[in-house]
């Protein structure tokens, strides 16, 4: 094996694909420049897929990393997740090459399968990775996942109202502190949209209501 290699391969990295160009062999492993052009070690039982493509050094490696790139991002961009687990859900496919043919049909390259790769490992709705295979997940298994999703946003949305109201009243005990004796006390207005995330708050400090979420919301933020 040359000092330089060249070969371009789509290496594994968890749920996550990289682009990578191999330099030489050092034992059980290859030492390659990776996306940022910088060294590193891969295992060989990392590797999915070789480009087509070779280059002579790290200079080419990085032109022809911005071409490839360019044409993942495209394909990607045009992939609809959901649409690819309803066929791959009916017909029980789930290897890579089988998905990037049910998707794209004809002929399929290194860049479609990376597109379709990134498309599953970024939703991670519709499917779950096996090894190096990607499994559709069933219509209940979605329904949950989906529910999930939006118990999460709401937690994160009351989390968000809760703190911007708690960081209000503080400002305001500190303003009604430092006026002087005689000055009206400036009387904080609740938004409509605030108005669930205070009533908790309420129940918390004046009737002792056991609210997980209130009792740590107070802490972290007086730790703040």
């Amino acid at each position: 094996m040359t000092e330089f290699e060249g070969t371009i391969w789509v290496a594994q990295e968890e749920n996550e694909v990289k682009l990578i160009c191999t330099k030489k062999q050092v034992k059980n492993k290859l030492e390659v420049l990776n996306e940022k052009g910088r060294d590193e070690r891969v295992s060989e039982d990392k590797l999915l897929w070789q480009h087509p493509s070779r280059v002579q050094g790290k200079d080419e490696w990085q032109s022809k990393l911005t071409t490839i790139q360019a044409t993942v991002e495209r394909l990607y961009q045009s992939i609809d997740v959901s649409l690819l687990w309803e066929s791959a859900n009916e017909l029980q496919v789930s290897e890579m090459d089988d998905l990037a043919d049910l998707y794209f049909g004809g002929e399929t390259t290194t860049e479609h399968l990376t597109a379709i790769w990134r498309a599953l490992a970024r939703d991670r709705l519709y499917f779950k990775r096996r090894g190096k295979a990607w499994e559709a997940r069933t219509a209940a298994q979605v329904a949950e996942l989906k529910m999930q999703r939006k118990r999460d946003q709401t937690k994160a949305q009351e989390q968000t109202l809760a703190v911007d109201w708690l960081q209000k009243m503080a400002k305001t005990v500190l303003s009604a502190s430092a006026q002087e004796e005689g000055e009206e006390l400036t009387i904080l207005e609740i938004p409509p949209e605030q108005t669930a995330v205070v009533e908790r708050l309420e129940a918390w400090l004046l009737r002792d209501d056991k609210d997980k979420f209130v009792a740590d919301l107070v802490k972290n933020t007086a730790e703040d």
